[in-house]
């Protein structure tokens, strides 16, 4: 799925139950702007240093970093909402960083591991990075150790691999399937169900 398949398919999910319409001219601009300001400065560099400047743009200048309300407040999940608030949930985060760097000519790719999410620039030397955390790179030394410490089991690495965008778009899907079902919505769970079974067939 190229850059803008999956852009439109976040910002489709983000027009999902609400009253105004979602400007999707304004965050295209936006993010344009950030892969325009970005692209110079790491054509030719290394997997770390254009990691670091991926971050000094978003989380450093412009500010974008993990929302500290409720996982179950929507505009968190809402990819539009969450490009003009500047907060929002790992997979929205990890969604930014990957549209900006996409632009800017990086290769990326999302990283779902058990309840969050990394981006991974890479190259020669591949590097993680957490959005949700102001894109602190992260080892995976690290990754283990949160997995540890949060129970999951350590006999596969399948946790630290590339996903499929389908995969990212599914987990903003889940992320709003958790909020209409903790407001027991069961007519928009069952639409929202019904997107994701559509999603991963195609």
């Amino acid at each position: 799925m190229s850059w803008s398949r999956l852009e439109q398919g976040a910002l489709l999910v983000s027009g999902f139950n609400r009253r105004d319409a979602v400007d999707e001219a304004k965050v295209t601009d936006m993010l344009d702007g950030y892969a325009d300001d970005l692209r110079p400065r790491v054509e030719g560099k290394s997997p770390v240093t254009c990691a670091r400047m991926l971050t000094d743009d978003l989380a450093s200048r412009l500010g974008y970093a993990g929302s500290q309300s409720s996982f179950y407040d929507v505009a968190n999940i809402q990819f539009s909402d969450v490009v003009s608030i500047r907060r929002g949930v790992p997979v929205t985060l990890t969604l930014l960083y990957a549209l900006v760097a996409r632009r800017a000519g990086l290769d990326v790719a999302g990283v779902a591991i058990p309840d969050h999410f990394l981006l991974r620039v890479k190259g020669a030397r591949p590097v993680l990075i957490d959005p949700y955390h102001e894109g602190r790179q992260v080892t995976k030394a690290d990754c283990l150790r949160y997995l540890r410490n949060a129970g999951y089991s350590l006999h596969t690495t399948s946790y630290l691999e590339d996903v499929h965008d389908r995969q990212i778009l599914d987990c903003l899907l889940r992320n709003l399937l958790r909020v209409y079902g903790y407001q027991e919505d069961h007519e928009l769970c069952s639409v929202l169900e019904s997107a994701r079974q559509a999603l991963m067939r195609n």
